[in-house]
């Protein structure tokens, strides 16, 4: 069984035995036998576009990267308290710490791809990883919502959506306008339409605005979508005890 490597380093002899007979995928223990080592493993690559602006290339600056079968894994080294094992289920998120272990290249995927390093970086420490995990999290809830969001993301709809979901952040989740047009910013990225932009100026133009005055957001999320289903979607999700004063709210139909 690999969990005993989880408390002892294999001898010359066993790697010998190992990888002596040609070609094998190998495998790295994370956690304390590894000096804290810590894996970030995206499983959809197209999660990184809602996260940060720059992709994969936001990790790749700093700490060693690895193009997997599927997506990427990100190394890091991190204090002992803060070797976490743990998934983020809508991210499709995992993170590999004690008890944990990863495929690392030159292996060689089921679906024939080979694992490589894609960049020459030295492996980070990171002290605040725990911060890090705190952020993802609250990606992992919010991204419940981009998910219902991201069908109707399209150029006949997406004015709306801007006025609409301000609004209804504001109101039921408490959000600030730094958040929504994070979170806003983030769908843009998932899901562009590079014949037909919704620029990052526009967005942020119009979530200000919506912001300001409060639009009614269910005619925006309903009847000028021509359809209810994305609003009882988006009011499944929303905290119970939300704000409930929408019907006063400032009415306006988007330009």
């Amino acid at each position: 069984s690999w969990k005993q490597y989880q408390e002892r380093k294999p001898t010359n002899q066993e790697l010998h035995e190992w990888f002596d007979r040609g070609d094998k995928n190998i495998a790295i223990v994370c956690g304390r036998i590894s000096r804290g080592f810590v894996v970030v493993d995206f499983d959809d690559p197209s999660i990184l576009a809602f996260l940060v602006s720059e992709g994969i290339e936001t990790f790749a600056e700093k700490t060693t990267v690895v193009r997997t079968g599927r997506g990427y894994q990100v190394y890091y080294r991190v204090p002992e308290s803060q070797l976490k094992t743990m998934r983020f289920e809508n991210l499709k998120i995992d993170i590999k710490g004690e008890a944990s272990y990863v495929v690392a290249p030159p292996s060689i995927h089921k679906n024939g791809r080979r694992y490589e390093f894609i960049n020459n970086k030295d492996i980070e420490y990171n002290e605040n990883f725990d911060k890090f995990l705190e952020v993802l999290e609250q990606k992992d809830y919010e991204f419940k919502y981009a998910k219902v969001i991201l069908p109707y993301w399209e150029p006949s709809k997406r004015n709306y959506l801007d006025n609409g979901l301000t609004v209804f952040f504001k109101i039921k989740e408490n959000w600030s306008l730094e958040k929504i047009l994070e979170f806003m910013l983030g769908i843009n990225r998932m899901k562009p339409f590079p014949e037909d932009p919704h620029t990052e100026s526009e967005i942020i133009a119009k979530v200000k605005n919506a912001y300001e005055k409060e639009y009614n957001y269910k005619k925006f999320l309903s009847k000028y979508l021509g359809t209810d289903e994305l609003l009882k979607q988006l009011e499944s999700i929303a905290p119970k005890n939300a704000r409930n004063d929408d019907e006063n709210l400032y009415i306006c139909r988007a330009s």
